[in-house]
């Protein structure tokens, strides 16, 4: 009888401590639901910092500054108050270049023309997009040969992107690109013009002197290339000083870009004593 009264017993604490189980792990019906927090700030990335274009500057955030992202041609000249178009009787199409290079190139067209001379601006700033084509077409057209070769061919005369004067908007080509057009009677008379008068209008023949062995290194000459000297000069020395990003930038053939880097270099500072 003991034994079962016992039993009874222990049934009972048994159940006693279940319904007290039961009761501790029960949601509280007045407590508010907390919401899990979510995840995503801890998720999510921070999204690239990009220039005006939509295009991804060539160096990490840290580094973009105003003059960085114009040496490298990441500017929207039509909405950049340092810059203006030529007007159309001077260009042979929608130009543009920085305000104080147009202003002079206005004045040095005019006293051109004045003296019987014909100057016509076709090709002024150049994105880095632009310039991007330019260097992707040239490889195309040099298809067949060791990557080493088709960039010195291109090198002859274009820049890669990211190096070109013509990101600065102090650059512009005149009348033809072609080295016949300057060996004839009009580009000689041309040519002697420029070089007689263009350095007291602020400008001066970036490359020129090679043939004649006055410059190592860099392009070749280009009789129709001038340059805004008070404004290129110091983008000059600060793409100089501004190299690696530029190269680690994706481009066609850019192994054999980063193989050289001293002498990618050397396109940018091997210019005509004028210019220095």
């Amino acid at each position: 009888m003991k034994r079962i009264l016992w039993l009874i017993i222990w049934l009972l604490l048994i159940a006693v401590l279940l319904i007290l189980l039961i009761w501790l792990l029960k949601p509280q019906s007045n407590s508010p639901q907390q919401k899990p927090k979510s995840s995503q700030a801890e998720t999510q990335q921070p999204p690239k910092t990009k220039d005006k274009k939509g295009e991804i500057p060539p160096f990490s955030t840290t580094q973009i500054t105003t003059e960085l992202l114009l040496v490298s041609g990441m500017v929207k000249p039509e909405s950049d108050a340092r810059f203006a178009s030529l007007p159309d009787i001077y260009s042979s199409k929608k130009i543009y270049v920085q305000k104080p290079t147009q202003a002079a190139l206005v004045k040095m067209i005019d006293a051109a023309r004045a003296d019987g001379i014909e100057l016509k601006v076709i090709s002024g700033f150049r994105s880095y997009n632009e310039q991007k084509i330019i260097w992707k077409r040239k490889w195309d057209a040099n298809e067949g040969q060791d990557d080493l070769t088709r960039v010195n061919q291109i090198l002859k005369f274009s820049s890669m992107p990211g190096i070109s004067r013509h990101h600065w908007g102090t650059d512009v080509d005149f009348n033809n690109l072609e080295p016949a057009y300057w060996r004839s009677e009009t580009g000689v008379k041309t040519q002697q013009w420029l070089r007689q008068n263009a350095a007291s209008f602020g400008f001066c023949e970036p490359y020129s002197g090679k043939a004649q062995g006055k410059r190592s290194g860099g392009y070749e000459d280009e009789a129709w290339h001038w340059s805004y000297r008070s404004i290129a000069l110091p983008l000059q020395k600060l793409r100089s000083a501004n190299m690696d990003n530029i190269l680690h930038q994706p481009i066609t053939g850019q192994d054999v870009v980063l193989s050289m880097p001293e002498r990618m270099r050397v396109y940018v500072t091997s210019v005509a004593v004028s210019c220095q």
